[in-house]
């Protein structure tokens, strides 16, 4: 995610440092894994898996760090295979190399038309990127084992985005935007698009789901929100369609395209101190709460 950085509450200031500190000590406040509220702990646990596959295991993603970026491709497009995902890889060259988007299309119901395309970058800006976002990317691997035969009246395709971040961003070389250019080229039904970054951090005060959309995607927005409480208990947050940052993201891409697509993020991409630094790392993250997204997310697909 490309943002304007904004001053954080003093009250998180120093709950970031204490998760810190606990998380050195080995305590669980930091990843709330599988603590507090009811939720299916294998989603919780696989988030968590992913997400310190992508941050910690294989690290930096970009094309300056191109072994990275090559193998959270290959694991990406295993994950989804597995889970039953006829998977593609869109190929294109940025900076002299050859970079891919994972496109992922799940199982087709009888008679089902149109698409719902839910998507988030997998890349990182020179850091471990466990928020931004493999938090995302973990959210659309176990999104696909929640819908996974399952009967829906859209066709439902999950994307992992190459080159989000700078310096591809709005750039031909986005993966989003190549992604976006080639269903409009193919003419392909896409009803709606869902862009999940920075999806993984909650604290006790900032626990919602944010969505963002832009002023033609409001329908989209407004049936998104009203379509989550059927799969959680987890609240939503709307974010200004003024907000500058919005446009950054890869649903800025499909905007440029015509297309109606929103944001769902966490209260990270107001608040999270560790954006776009080294300290981005999985232990941050609140897979509990994460699951609770996925859950939320699955009822607005299965909804649309």
């Amino acid at each position: 995610m490309k943002r304007t950085r904004r001053p954080l509450p003093l009250v998180l200031l120093l709950s970031s440092v204490l998760l810190a500190i606990l998380a050195g000590c080995g305590g669980s406040a930091a990843s709330g894994v599988l603590e507090g509220r009811a939720v299916a702990p294998t989603t919780a646990t696989n988030l968590q898996a992913h997400v310190k596959m992508l941050s910690a295991t294989i690290g930096n993603r970009s094309v300056s760090s191109y072994t990275g970026l090559t193998k959270a491709a290959d694991y990406i497009a295993a994950q989804l295979t597995g889970a039953g995902c006829a998977v593609t890889r869109q190929t294109f060259t940025a900076g002299g190399k050859r970079v891919s988007n994972i496109v992922a299309n799940l199982p087709c119901s009888s008679g089902a038309s149109g698409i719902v395309l839910v998507g988030g970058h997998y890349d990182s800006d020179n850091n471990p990127g466990a928020d931004d976002n493999a938090s995302s990317v973990a959210i659309c691997l176990e999104l696909a084992k929640l819908l996974r035969g399952q009967a829906m009246a859209r066709r439902v395709r999950i994307v992992a985005f190459v080159n989000e971040e700078d310096p591809w961003n709005d750039t031909a070389q986005q993966g989003a935007l190549v992604c976006a250019t080639s269903i409009a080229s193919s003419r392909e039904d896409l009803r709606a698009m869902i862009n999940l970054d920075m999806a993984g951090y909650f604290t006790t005060r900032y626990r919602y789901a944010l969505v963002g959309a832009n002023a033609a995607s409001e329908t989209l927005a407004a049936k998104a929100v009203a379509l989550f409480p059927r799969g959680t208990s987890l609240p939503t947050k709307r974010l200004s369609s003024r907000d500058p940052d919005l446009k950054w993201c890869d649903n800025g891409a499909f905007w440029k395209k015509g297309y109606q697509a929103i944001l769902l993020s966490s209260p990270g991409y107001q608040y999270d101190p560790n954006y776009h630094s080294r300290a981005d790392t999985w232990d941050k993250l609140n897979y509990t709460d994460m699951a609770e997204l996925t859950k939320g997310l699955a009822a607005v697909v299965k909804g649309l």
